[in-house]
């Protein structure tokens, strides 16, 4: 379950990283000048912006791809590991 999770979480992100892109960098660059305010005035935004929302997704990322790749943990129950503890503390000198 936590793979499909961590691959959901990575395909997210890099679906987000993509949209970012395109409507940050690609669509003013495509459409031209049509702003309200000059275009340097829109980079000033554009670029902070893009630089926080990258460094957040691109973790956000990271962090769905670790999830993905990071097998199962071993389920013990308590009476399983007490009983392997014990045996063990038995077998060391």
């Amino acid at each position: 379950m936590r793979t499909l999770k961590g691959i959901l979480i990575l395909l997210i992100a890099l679906g987000a990283l993509v949209w970012d892109l395109y409507y940050l960098v690609a669509e003013p660059l495509m459409m031209g000048s049509n702003f309200q305010f000059g275009i340097n005035q829109y980079w000033a935004i554009a670029v902070p912006v893009g630089i926080g929302s990258f460094v957040f997704f691109g973790t956000t990322a990271w962090i769905g791809f670790t999830m993905a790749r990071t097998k199962e943990p071993l389920r013990v129950s308590y009476e399983e590991g007490y009983q392997t503890a014990l045996e063990d503390e038995e077998q060391s000198p």
